[in-house]
This record gives structure tokens, C-alpha cells and sequence, in this order.
């Protein structure tokens, strides 16, 4: 039934979400054969879950279906809310690429994403407010929100390995996650879920230290050079390409361009400037790129 889930959807449920359902779905049919539980709660579900489930059609008509399924393999009726427990876990996981229109993140995902971004940033001293890295993020904190108002927990079993080995990450997302509850007014967010949260920043470090910046050069500085900066950009989206200089003016300025790892060039340098340098067509070629690569 996972796997229907995932082809039904056209995205994959990754852990811990994936553990979840399989958990919610087996617990379903375990209770229903050994005798059907006399519901405690008002099963009737009110506008907001309501406008809940228009907003996520997709999701609510793959999950009547999962339901009917499971009715008909255990030839007993299902209640309705049955229906409606498997949406919630399904839109409190994280679906990767799952493109529907009726899937859009609120606008208070967006804020808790972009404050948790801002804190971190300055936390770690780095500026980490990446398109990228932003929408990454954002995608697992609008699932986040939804489990924390309806009280959906998820177990995190490499939450200690995490602690231990990054202790001052996981310390910094703690004190940044306790601002977030308050700033946001959330229910206390448990120690399994910032263990998830210390993962991404320790991914987003990473790939700045790692992130080599790349100075393109040509005799003028314009034409050839943009041409250059857009074939690399596209062959090469995760380094950072710091400037389009001429030859004149990056002489003139060389103290300026310390902090370069590399230096693309459609024009060979006299000289020794101190950082790597390579020489390439202002077209770059298959084998420029295949260069390119080896040198960084």
C-alpha cells in the first residue's frame, strides 16, 4: 500500500514519514480484526479540516482510496475518519517532488522558514539565505507545522548518534527552535524534530565550505566572458562565480581577488598571479568542462 501511495502521488516517502503510515496502516487492520474501538471523540470533521482537505484534493482522493482498499481486503466497512486519519499523516510527511497546485506552502511556513534561516545565519556566522537552501527547508518545515497543531510526533532513532556528533549544531538549532515557538506561538517542538533540523543546517554548511568561487577573465571583460560565465554556470551550478573581470582590471585590483579558488581565462596570464588558472574557449567545450572539473 506504501508503494501504491508513492505511484498513486508520482513522489517518494522517505524516513521517518515512511515508518508512520506503515505503523498507522498495520495498527488500522490489527484493531479492526480483533474488534472495532468505540470512538471516544466527536468523529465529525469541522470547516477548517474541511477547507483542509480542498486545499489538498489530491492527497484526501488517494487516501479514500488506500481506505476503501483496506476496507475491501479486510471485508469490513471502514468509518469514514478513517479516511481522514491517513490524510493527516500523509500531508504532515515530507513527499519529495510532489508538484500539485493545491499543495502550496502557507504563508507562515514561509515565515518559520525564513526566521529559522536568519537566526542560523547568524548563529553560525555565515549568511545562508540561499533560493535553494530556503526552498529545501521549507519543505520540510510546512509538514513540521502541521504535525505540531494536530499532535502528530515522529520518532527520530538517530537523534542521539546526531547529538554526539554534532553537538554545537545541535545546540544552536535547539536555542533557534525555542525563539521559533515562542515568536510563532507552536507547541514545544521535541527534540526528535530538531534532529531532523540540525541535519539541513549541517548540509548547508557543508556545501558552503565546500563551494569553490570562480573568477572568469577575457581581454575586455565583456562578451566572450559573459558567454563564458553562462556555460560554466550551467555546467557547474554549485560554484559560486564572483566576478567577470578583464585582464587590465583584474591586474589592477589583484588585491581585491585574493579569496578566489580558481581563475577561467579566455587569455593566457604573463603572470604568476598566485591562483590557479586555466586557460579555456570562451564556447566551453566538452573538454574545457571535463578540465574545469579535474582542476576543481
Amino acid at each position: 500500500m506504501l508503494k501504491d501511495i508513492e505511484n498513486q502521488l508520482g513522489t517518494a516517502i522517505s524516513y521517518p514519514y515512511n515508518v508512520n503510515i506503515f505503523s498507522h496502516l498495520y495498527i488500522l487492520m490489527k484493531r479492526n480484526r480483533e474488534g472495532s474501538i468505540e470512538m471516544q471523540e466527536d468523529i465529525s470533521l469541522d470547516d477548517e479540516e474541511d477547507q483542509l482537505i480542498k486545499n489538498h484534493q489530491t492527497i484526501f482522493e488517494v487516501s479514500k482510496k488506500v481506505i476503501n482498499r483496506v476496507s475491501n481486503y479486510l471485508s469490513s466497512e471502514l468509518d469514514e475518519i478513517e479516511i481522514f486519519y491517513l490524510f493527516n499523516y500523509l500531508i504532515s510527511s515530507r513527499l519529495e517532488d510532489f508538484n500539485d497546485h493545491s499543495c502550496k506552502s502557507n504563508e507562515k511556513s514561509k515565515e518559520v522558514t525564513s526566521y529559522l534561516m536568519e537566526e542560523m545565519s547568524k548563529k553560525l556566522g555565515t549568511i545562508i539565505m540561499e533560493k535553494e537552501y530556503k526552498e529545501d527547508l521549507l519543505s520540510h518545515v510546512t509538514p513540521l507545522l502541521y504535525r505540531l497543531r494536530n499532535e502528530i510526533f515522529i520518532k527520530n532513532d538517530l537523534v542521539q548518534d546526531i547529538q554526539l556528533e554534532y553537538p554545537e549544531m545541535f545546540k544552536a538549532v535547539e536555542s533557534v527552535t525555542r525563539k521559533v515557538e515562542k515568536k510563532f506561538d507552536l507547541p514545544q517542538i521535541s527534540v526528535d524534530e530538531i534532529g531532523f533540523l540540525v541535519l539541513y543546517f549541517v548540509k548547508y554548511k557543508e556545501m558552503r565550505n565546500i563551494q569553490k568561487r570562480v573568477l572568469i577573465m577575457c581581454s575586455s571583460g565583456v562578451g566572450t566572458s559573459e558567454l563564458l560565465k553562462v556555460k560554466v554556470q550551467k555546467a557547474f551550478p554549485e560554484i559560486e562565480i564572483v566576478d567577470v573581470v578583464s585582464s587590465k582590471r583584474f591586474m589592477k585590483n589583484i588585491e581585491n581577488y585574493q579569496d578566489i579558488d580558481l581563475i577561467l581565462t579566455t587569455i593566457h596570464l604573463n603572470k604568476d598571479v598566485g591562483i590557479p588558472s586555466l586557460l579555456v574557449n570562451a564556447i566551453f567545450t566538452k573538454q574545457d568542462e571535463e578540465r574545469t572539473k579535474n582542476m576543481l
